[in-house]
């Protein structure tokens, strides 16, 4: 079977797994199925049946891969993608794991979410042959969320990290209005925010990736229109402090890609601390 090259700077991980939220949305929706977390679908476009608004949140999350890539320059660019098709098996999944959860990997950000694809090198099957092994290298925790018509949706994180930040009180707040009120500790969050891509693309997921909670509230209320700025994600509250994030995890994927180009698989220098561990939920 003939490899399929990586798209520029790893721009199709969100690609995929909005076209993945999007086709099991709009299976439901055949079925009779309606949103229930925020109750809100986006106007109908040719091509868009069954897009949720939190599935033009990862429509965005894709638009942020891209934009980070048009910040860096041609040159550097141009290296990281020939220096990763060139990469096979382990090697290559590891190098695409690294850019995807750069912010991550390096303690800037509690989680990143990625989609692999069979398609694409095989990625499916080298994450099932070599994920554990990756993430016990780069420190970091995962989960599946979600599976199935050749795609994985993987969320990585900091245990650590990630629980001091849900556990900040407005954060709680919100998730407890999203039903997640009898989830106390981080593994049954995670637990019921995997139960739910079983049915929708869940709202709350911004919370575990680290969106403030304004931006998150703000993209429900107004439906993903009249934001301040939007990049990484749609702001709809303090642009200054979105401005300092966006530009700590550009910096995280320069980093990263760098390290790529140079061959030098030093991807964790920055300092992750915490084991590698699948979680239960």
């Amino acid at each position: 079977m003939e490899e399929q090259e990586t798209e520029p700077f790893a721009g199709n991980i969100e690609k995929e797994n909005l076209e993945w939220t999007r086709k099991q949305e709009g299976r439901m929706k055949k079925t009779g199925f309606k949103r229930v977390a925020a109750g809100l679908t986006l106007p109908k476009t040719p091509g868009e049946q069954g897009k949720t608004a939190a599935g033009k949140e990862f429509l965005d999350e894709k638009k942020r891969l891209q934009r980070g890539m048009s910040l860096l320059d041609r040159e550097l660019k141009l290296q990281f993608v020939e220096a990763l098709n060139r990469m096979e098996g382990k090697e290559h999944l590891a190098a695409f794991i690294a850019f995807g959860a750069a912010p991550t990997l390096m303690g800037k950000k509690p989680s990143s979410l990625i989609a692999f694809n069979s398609k694409a090198k095989g990625h499916v099957f080298l994450w099932r042959r070599y994920g554990r092994e990756i993430c016990e290298e780069f420190q970091l925790q995962y989960l599946v969320l979600k599976e199935g018509d050749g795609n994985m949706l993987v969320l990585f994180y900091k245990s650590a990290m990630l629980e001091l930040f849900v556990n900040n009180e407005r954060n709680l707040q919100f998730l407890r209005r999203m039903g997640y009120g009898e989830a106390v500790n981080l593994e049954q969050k995670l637990h019921m925010l995997k139960k739910r891509f079983k049915e929708l693309c869940p709202h709350e997921v911004g919370i575990f990736l680290g969106i403030p909670v304004e931006d998150v509230e703000g993209f429900i209320k107004h439906k993903g229109k009249k934001c301040l700025a939007s990049r990484d994600w749609k702001v709809y509250r303090n642009p200054g402090r979105a401005e300092i994030l966006f530009k700590v995890y550009d910096a995280a994927r320069t980093c990263v890609a760098r390290a790529v180009v140079r061959n030098a698989k030093n991807w964790v220098s920055c300092g992750a601390n915490e084991g590698c561990a699948e979680s239960e939920a």
